[in-house]
């Protein structure tokens, strides 16, 4: 095998030799140095499956604080609310109270209506019917009232 090599470089003028040389040389260096540039430029295993644990861990605390963070919305919303229908609450409270202090100052008008006949005048009758009768002044609050209800139906809708 070697004879037949010898008998083809023979055949080769002096600069193709030379290249024919350098082409080996630069192939025996590649394959020499390659494994130890290769292991150079690349993490090796250990390395890798460290900084996989590291980014696992990292991960898994993010998650917990996202969750964490998350609760904390979730109760905030839930007190925010809680507290919006208990204000809301209150205030219907404080609307039926209203209302029914309006049914309280509600009269009416109770005094008989007396048809006067002048045909002639009786004094103990006029001043027992004065004793007995005294006008009451009519007060409507309905207009209120039906206010304090359109009232509470808006509160309860919204």
């Amino acid at each position: 095998m070697f004879k037949y090599i010898s008998e083809i470089l023979s055949q080769f003028t002096r600069t193709q030799r030379i290249m024919a040389l350098l082409m080996v040389l630069t192939t025996i260096t590649i394959i020499s140095l390659a494994p130890s540039l290769i292991s150079s430029i690349t993490m090796d295993r250990q390395e890798l499956d460290n900084k996989i644990t590291k980014q696992t861990e990292r991960i898994s605390l993010l998650e917990n604080l996202i969750d964490t963070l998350d609760q904390k919305v979730r109760d905030g919303q839930r007190s925010c609310t809680q507290e919006l229908f208990q204000r809301e609450s209150e205030f219907i409270k404080m609307l039926d109270e209203i209302r029914a202090e309006a049914y309280k100052c509600k009269s009416v008008d109770k005094s008989p209506k007396m048809l006067v006949i002048d045909d002639g005048y009786d004094e103990e009758l006029m001043s027992r019917m004065k004793s007995e009768t005294k006008p009451e002044t009519k007060t409507d609050i309905s207009p209120i009232l039906r206010k304090i209800d359109k009232m509470k139906r808006e509160i309860k809708k919204n």
